[in-house]
């Protein structure tokens, strides 16, 4: 019997599961339900595939969160700082400038209130941060760590991006800024919200609860539009009416039969990045060094240090480790093709040369976690061939949704909303 079959148990398959009225299935790949949300114990570490957190604005998703977590939700004020000129500053760079050298600062002033404006025919990234933050702020801040962080030029991505992921401070804020150690709120993630035990795994497994329908250790090897069937890398089928898959945009379209030329040729023209996650379980030795007193991440936009974020689980969920020690994670993106891991040991010396780390904290557990798919590059190419993509798709009867499925960069609670509108409208 034909039904809806949705690929991928993370946070967007179980969201649309759960408001779907109809019959369904969800083939998961993993043994456990998560995705790139989940979490795993380590020797009494807990730690996130990366660092993921909840940004609740729908008051909808927020009354959901709530209900189902029982009490065990945290909400956390962010405390976030970039590493630049050996000193640490607030986070956004472009609305605290206090803490960089005198001359730094103020080119980062003169230029932002001499900035120019956006040429008509300019479109890309690194024309709108000239436009938008003026050549110093530009250079100490937005385009090192942009580069670092999404792997191409700033004048090869387009601005289609930018809401709210970077803030816009007025020309006051950029001053008071500057002048005083302001705490003024920026951003979407000013407070997030955050599992107190658990990890991110817990909120899944909050989410998923009730739904029996899940097929763990279930990878689709080949889509046949045709005959509306999915092959199984165990040699199971699944007849489906409708197909709604989470997994990455790309990963779908290979396993679809047949593609037609102009679809061949849009999958071609997605771009992406992946990340390599470290984690760290540390015993503290003296107390928490500096910068990982109360901080939840720190940005990194020089060369000098080859992560773009290092960040503390504990800080936010002092449950994600036992007393006296912490989680870290740090974060480096690479191009798709680059596989070379750094020595733990090298990054462990540039933790402790810029003080998240200090000389009496012993790494007493360290992983890697790889993400193949991180974050979707918006290059001109990414639009157009999203336009071909999916009406290629939904023609077939095939949503595909979610950050990856939709090909986006986009934050948890927009998967549970796509998730949610999707299941009431088919």
């Amino acid at each position: 019997m034909s039904e809806t079959v949705i690929i991928g148990a993370g946070i967007t398959g179980i969201s649309f599961a759960r408001h779907y009225k109809k019959p369904c299935v969800i083939l998961e790949k993993e043994k456990k339900a998560g995705g790139l949300c989940a979490t795993e114990n380590t020797g009494g570490y807990y730690f996130d595939y990366s660092g993921h957190f909840l940004h609740l604005r729908n008051s909808e998703v927020k009354n959901l969160i709530t209900k189902i977590m029982k009490g065990n939700l945290l909400t956390v004020k962010r405390d976030a700082r970039i590493f630049s000129h050996n000193a640490l500053i607030r986070y956004p760079f472009q609305a605290n400038l206090y803490n960089l050298p005198l001359e730094v600062k103020r080119e980062c002033v003169l230029d932002f209130v001499a900035k120019p404006e956006l040429g008509k025919t300019k479109h890309d990234f690194y024309s709108w941060l000239i436009s938008t933050f003026g050549k110093g702020i530009t250079k100490y801040f937005m385009r090192p760590y942009n580069e670092k962080l999404w792997t191409v030029s700033c004048d090869k991505l387009t601005t289609e991006w930018v809401a709210p992921f970077v803030p816009t401070p007025a020309l006051s804020d950029v001053i008071t800024g500057a002048l005083t150690d302001n705490d003024k709120a920026f951003g979407y993630n000013a407070e997030f919200f955050y599992p107190k035990k658990g990890g991110c795994q817990a909120f899944i497994d909050a989410l998923k609860d009730g739904l029996n329908n899940i097929k763990y250790s279930t990878e689709c090897s080949r889509v046949d539009i045709k005959k509306r069937v999915i092959e199984t890398t165990d040699g199971k089928t699944y007849s489906f009416d409708k197909l709604v898959s989470t997994q990455p945009l790309p990963k779908l379209l290979e396993q679809i039969s047949d593609l037609p030329a102009n679809v061949a040729l849009a999958k071609d023209n997605l771009d992406w990045n992946k990340v390599l996650n470290l984690n760290l379980g540390i015993k503290r030795g003296k107390g928490k060094a500096k910068l990982a007193s109360g901080m939840n991440w720190v940005y990194f936009p020089s060369k000098d240090y080859p992560f773009y974020r290092a960040g503390v689980y504990t800080n936010a969920a002092p449950q994600m480790a036992q007393e006296g020690r912490d989680s870290l994670y740090v974060e480096f993106s690479r191009r798709p093709g680059d596989a070379i891991f750094p020595q733990v040991s090298a990054v462990v010396a540039k933790l402790r040369h810029c003080g998240i780390l200090d000389d009496s904290d012993k790494v007493e557990t360290s992983s890697w976690f790889e993400m193949p798919f991180a974050y979707v590059i918006y290059d001109s190419y990414r639009t157009p061939a999203l336009r071909v993509i999916k009406s290629f798709l939904e023609k077939n009867g095939i949503y595909s949704i979610g950050r990856y499925g939709a090909w986006k960069y986009s934050f948890m609670e927009e998967s549970i909303l796509d998730a949610k509108k999707l299941a009431r409208e088919i």
